[in-house]
């Protein structure tokens, strides 16, 4: 798989001054960039000043290149007429490359076995169970953004030129003493740490399903799922230590509360010998390096459970229906692919990792807890009636609420929507929803095949206009209260209802 990228922010390009605090970034081109409106130094007395938060001076295109391997064998062995045994074996192997490295997720072992048990052998019930390993297979973001240059600086600080304004970047707008830092580059590259393995989870599944006559169906299961490795990068310090000027070094690998491949910048005493005048250990220009002391990450936690109850009736006497009832349960302080909380679409990459909370700055960021799509209650309907050349259909979903948590900005970072202020789901759940759907047509036979149909679709027929989105951002920035905390919608969505009442009417010509 081949994926290029051309990565320009809004705006124009602008050049850096020649300030020492701007590293190998002083004097570059940056192409186009993300900028915020706050106070400096995040202190309500101060003047508002622009901030960059995001751009690069490397060079936009980034060419990446993704091979990925797979193999399996698989068999089923019957023990009489009652028991089943489905054995199997899976192998991944999956290469990523970008313009600056190269890394091979390779070994990937992935068995699976699955047991179904006929009590009577009249193939009416079944007893089933499986147990699988099941490995994700990289997303190509990370060869663009850690296998590639990205090479940034970030912090700058420029004169405001009031609400609605265009920026002006230039040298002689640019306010000396912001709180910057740098990322990417030939000399702050993301490295991979060796042994480095492929994120995968494994899965149960056990349950129980019996035929009835007229087509009746009923099963029953339980699901369990626990992400078991991780992919992300990291950096072995807190934030106190990056705000203190500790190097930071972005390293890819699989975090644990066992990881131990930083050196750790311990607290001291300025004066004292090996001690900065910050007050922590110097740790040199290089933080690699394993010193026999955990670096102070704690453990990616996801677990999915769900019990699931499934009623259907295949068509007969002109009527079918599946009905479903699902009990489920998502915990941890790990999404996946996706955070819902911050909204980042950054795989394997995130920013939950990128410090230690080793000085309790990044709150509840690593307490497991009820994750943002949670949802506790599920409840489906379908039936479906024919009568002549009328068809009838009905659609019921029944689904309980998300859990909100109230949301901090980085300390760090500067980024709304980031830390947890309290337990996951502090504030409670969004409400419960229950629209029905209604569906209807008639067909007009215009020969032996040939037909003229005309459907109706009504969704939502009762209109409800239920809560969906509440903004739990508690900060735009650490020094910019949110004005719409706890109000209905997000800064993503602009209409935090239920989509209210549609109707949708065709006519359809087949043949």
């Amino acid at each position: 798989m081949i994926y290029d990228i051309s990565n320009l922010y809004s705006g124009g390009d602008f050049t850096l001054p020649d300030d020492p605090a701007l590293g190998a970034g002083a004097g570059k081109v940056v192409h186009g960039a993300i900028l915020i409106r706050t106070h400096q130094n995040n202190d309500v007395n101060n003047p508002i000043v622009l901030r960059v938060t995001r751009g690069n001076y490397s060079n936009p295109s980034v060419d990446t290149l993704t091979r990925y391997h797979a193999g399996f064998v698989q068999d089923s062995w019957n023990l009489g007429r009652r028991i089943t045994i489905k054995p199997g074996l899976r192998f991944e192997q999956q290469a990523m490359a970008g313009t600056y490295s190269r890394y091979v997720f390779a070994h990937n072992w992935a068995p699976r076995i699955g047991v179904i048990f006929d009590p009577t052998g009249n193939r009416k019930s079944k007893f089933f169970a499986n147990w699988g390993r099941f490995y994700e297979k990289v997303p190509s973001d990370i060869s663009v953004r850690s296998f590639s240059f990205e090479s940034a600086d970030r912090g700058m600080l420029y004169k405001d030129p009031g609400p609605g304004a265009a920026p002006d970047l230039s040298t002689a707008n640019y306010i000396p003493g912001g709180h910057i830092t740098q990322s990417g580059g030939p000399d702050a590259a993301t490295l991979v740490a060796g042994g480095t393995g492929a994120q995968y989870q494994d899965e149960v599944v056990g349950g129980y399903e019996h035929e009835f006559s007229h087509r009746l169906t009923f099963s029953g299961r339980f699901v369990y799922r626990h992400m078991r490795r991780i992919i992300e990068d990291v950096s072995g310090e807190n934030v106190t230590q990056n705000l203190a000027g500790i190097p930071q070094q972005y390293v890819v690998s699989n975090p644990s509360s066992k990881l131990d491949i930083f050196k750790n910048a311990d607290p001291c005493t300025p004066g004292t010998a090996g001690c900065t005048d910050a007050g922590f250990t110097d740790i040199g220009s290089n933080p690699l390096g394993a010193d026999g002391k955990l670096d102070g990450f704690a453990n990616p936690v996801r677990i999915y459970k769900s019990m699931e109850l499934t009623v259907s009736k295949r068509m007969s006497s002109n009527f079918q229906l599946y009905g479903s009832y699902l009990l489920s349960k998502l915990y941890g302080n790990f999404e996946g692919s996706y955070r819902n909380d911050n909204t980042q679409s950054d795989p394997n990459i995130s920013s939950l990792f990128d410090f230690t909370n080793t000085d309790g700055l990044l709150g509840f960021q690593s307490v497991p807890g009820v994750l943002p799509n949670d949802r506790r209650h599920q409840l489906k309907l379908f039936a479906n009636y024919q009568w002549k050349n009328f068809n009838f259909g009905l659609s019921w979903s029944v689904r309980s609420g998300i859990p909100l948590t109230a949301l901090a900005a980085h300390p760090d970072y500067d980024n709304a929507g980031e830390i947890p202020t309290g337990p996951r789901g502090n504030l409670g759940r969004t409400p419960w929803t229950f629209p029905v759907d209604l569906h209807g047509d008639y067909t007009l036979k215009l020969g032996e095949n040939k037909r003229l149909k005309f459907v109706a679709d009504l969704f939502n027929v009762g209109n409800q206009t239920r809560l969906i989105q509440i903004d739990t951002w508690t900060q735009l920035d650490l020094a910019t209260p949110n004005p719409d905390y706890l109000k209905p919608g997000t800064n993503l969505i602009a209409y935090p209802y239920q989509n209210p009442f549609a109707a949708r009417l065709a006519v359809r010509f087949e043949f």
